[in-house]
């Protein structure tokens, strides 16, 4: 960066000098106008010297801010939504989109693609963290491959077993009639229970019908 600054010092103080010894055969007028053309051309290189500094100080942010989100799809744990917004919380004011746009454009192909990568993220990061998050459940599925043939009377289908191991902060599943929802609410007790993650005095389990709320206070006694 500062190369840049001394090459600009230099061009304009030799272009200063040239002008100088041809100005003998100019006007007044035009000598008076050398000083401003040389104020003019340090302006321009001082303007690219602070621009560069400013793309490289938004460049380590961004990395720094890379680094965290990638901290965060390495950890052995669900990677949770409630985590993603903390992470753009404190990484969108690095830059407004349209700037870091315009950044991008002037970096080198490596910067480039940091650059790129990381607004990615800021706009959209759910593809990423979604096809991580089903290649974690994945790896779990393998794990806890005998904990889950014990959870049921019968043996639970995948779509079941992916809605016990999904650990988000808010899961929705949504299943039609006689299609084991209640099976799966108890068995995703029991895996909480069974694998460590929750104490049974921690767990609070609702229901709108008395039937299954019976028959779920009788599937979760031995669980104390």
């Amino acid at each position: 960066m500062m190369l840049l600054l001394v090459l600009g010092v230099i061009a304009a103080v030799l272009l200063f000098f040239f002008l100088r010894r041809s100005a003998s055969r100019t006007t007044a007028k035009r000598r008076k106008l050398l000083p401003r053309l040389c104020m003019d051309l340090l302006e321009i290189a001082v303007q690219r010297e602070k621009a560069a500094t400013a793309v490289l100080e938004l460049m380590l942010q961004v990395s720094k801010a890379n680094q965290a989100f990638e901290t965060l799809l390495s950890k052995n744990d669900y990677f949770r939504n409630s985590e993603y917004l903390c992470w753009l919380k404190t990484s969108k004011h690095i830059v407004g989109k349209e700037l870091l746009e315009q950044a991008i454009l002037g970096l080198p192909e490596g910067e480039a693609a940091l650059a790129a990568k990381f607004l990615r993220r800021i706009v959209d990061a759910r593809p990423e963290i979604d096809h991580r998050n089903d290649e974690f459940v994945e790896r779990k599925r393998v794990e806890y491959e005998d904990l889950l043939k014990s959870l049921a009377k019968y043996p639970l289908t995948e779509e079941q077993e992916r809605a016990i191991l999904h650990d988000e902060d808010r899961t929705l599943v949504i299943a039609g009639a006689g299609t084991g929802k209640t099976t799966t609410l108890l068995a995703k007790a029991r895996f909480l229970v069974l694998s460590g993650a929750v104490a049974p005095e921690d767990l609070l389990v609702l229901s709108f019908g008395r039937d299954v709320a019976d028959e779920m206070q009788e599937g979760l006694e031995s669980l104390g």
